[in-house]
């Protein structure tokens, strides 16, 4: 969900950031630190199921997920955006969250397509500094894509 804005003569990008973790706190946590960046706007999800019903909606272009959730937790939840390479789904920057710190689980999320991994308590500075990271690399992803609807207007 790459948005354009009028701003001035040049054109402001704002990024879609989906936060899915079953505990509110967090996600309202998450949001309040993601706000330090003016161009991110941000969704929040519970679970698997309710951020497949978002991104259903709008395809955000950042996810950060908790691995461990009831019902659809974030490693099926990465199954199901990464599985087909082709699909726009597999584009979106996936961050998995976890209190999980062994080497293993890191490991496992990133071979499942998970793009990013950060244990719980997550510092916000590194959080922030990991989102900026999947801004540059979502960007480059739509490069083609705008370039491509640039040239038919």
């Amino acid at each position: 969900m790459l948005f354009l804005l009028p701003w001035g003569d040049e054109m402001r990008k704002k990024y879609g950031v989906l936060v899915v973790d079953d505990d509110a706190s967090t996600r309202k946590l998450f949001e309040k630190i993601l706000k330090a960046i003016p161009e991110l706007e941000v969704e929040l999800a519970k679970n698997g199921k309710e951020a497949l019903t978002l991104i259903e909606k709008s395809l955000p272009d950042i996810i950060l997920c908790d691995l461990m959730m009831p019902g659809m937790d974030g490693l099926e939840l990465c199954r199901h955006l990464k599985s087909d390479a082709d699909s726009d789904l597999s584009d979106i920057y996936l961050i998995m969250i976890s209190t999980r710190e062994a080497k293993e689980d890191k490991i496992k999320c990133m071979r499942e397509g998970a793009d990013d991994y950060l244990t719980k308590p997550v510092d916000p500075d590194e959080l922030l500094a990991r989102v900026k990271v999947g801004q540059r690399i979502s960007s480059q992803l739509k490069k083609p894509q705008l370039e491509a609807r640039r040239m038919f207007e």
